[in-house]
């Protein structure tokens, strides 16, 4: 199949579940001369641990995303979110994890795999690279194979929240994903926030905000500077959908909740069950 894309294939597309590629033509912003389906390569269907990373196929499917945190362990709570925020039942079985990164933007594992720091594994003929799974940025005869990231600690929870118009079934007005760790002492050892618009319409991590939080105990007046922080630090387009000024606030009330939450199961041990 490499051969075939840096070959007779050049211009080709490729489609797995199809849940943005097909919808892209329908609408005329994608004319692609042909298209390579890769849902029968099954090897590329897996979650697992290895040596201390998680890996993730190209191939996986939301729902089989979702199930995985059964296994992969509570604090992926950011997985298990998906259930509630990604399609309807039919789209989470028919979309992929590498599907949804390839497509870039604000997709809602895009801003996953920004706070687990994920790596996209890419094949061309030529050979393999690695790139952020936030920004694999792919050339027609390249496919994304795996995304494999550091496991995290029974110390750090995951999350992830969306505002939408339509519940599941739209682009969010703000996306929230979150990666917090505590110490023993229930400081703040490190915390990543990723929003879907910092700047603009551009997605990524609020950084000035992660800096004030890191060596502090969580609680309301650390929350209370934190978000004026974060105030000051986005500044979201108006579209549509919503203007820039409440996206601005929405991110801070979601981004309280998110780390509130992410650090109430922390210190009440939630990996048990």
């Amino acid at each position: 199949m490499l051969d075939y894309l840096a070959g007779e294939g050049r211009g080709a597309s490729i489609i797995a579940g199809g849940t943005d590629i097909i919808p892209a033509m329908r609408r005329g912003a994608l004319r692609p001369r042909k298209l390579v389906d890769i849902t029968g390569l099954r090897e590329l269907r897996y979650v697992r641990h290895d040596n201390g990373l998680v890996r993730i196929g190209a191939l996986t499917t939301i729902s089989q995303l979702v199930s995985s945190v059964a296994w992969l362990g509570r604090r992926y709570y950011c997985f298990g979110a998906m259930d509630i925020h990604f399609g309807s039942w039919s789209i989470r079985n028919m979309a992929t994890v590498g599907g949804n990164i390839s497509s870039g933007g604000e997709r809602d594992l895009v801003q996953v795999f920004r706070v687990l720091e994920g790596y996209a594994r890419i094949r061309s003929r030529e050979g393999e690279r690695i790139a952020p799974a936030w920004k694999p940025e792919l050339r027609e005869d390249e496919i994304i194979t795996e995304v494999f990231f550091k496991d995290l600690n029974k110390n750090s929870w995951t999350w992830f929240d969306k505002l939408e118009k339509r519940a599941a079934n739209g682009i969010g007005i703000v996306t929230v994903s979150l990666m917090l760790r505590l110490d023993d002492d229930g400081v703040v050892d490190d915390v990543r926030i990723a929003l879907n618009r910092v700047r603009g319409k551009e997605a990524g991590r609020a950084r000035e905000t992660e800096q004030f939080l890191k060596g502090k105990r969580i609680g309301y007046e650390t929350l209370r500077e934190a978000m004026e922080v974060m105030g000051r630090e986005i500044s979201p387009a108006s579209d549509f959908r919503a203007s820039g000024e409440f996206r601005r606030e929405a991110s801070k009330i979601l981004t309280r909740r998110a780390i509130e939450d992410a650090a109430k199961m922390i210190t009440a041990g939630g990996e048990a069950e």
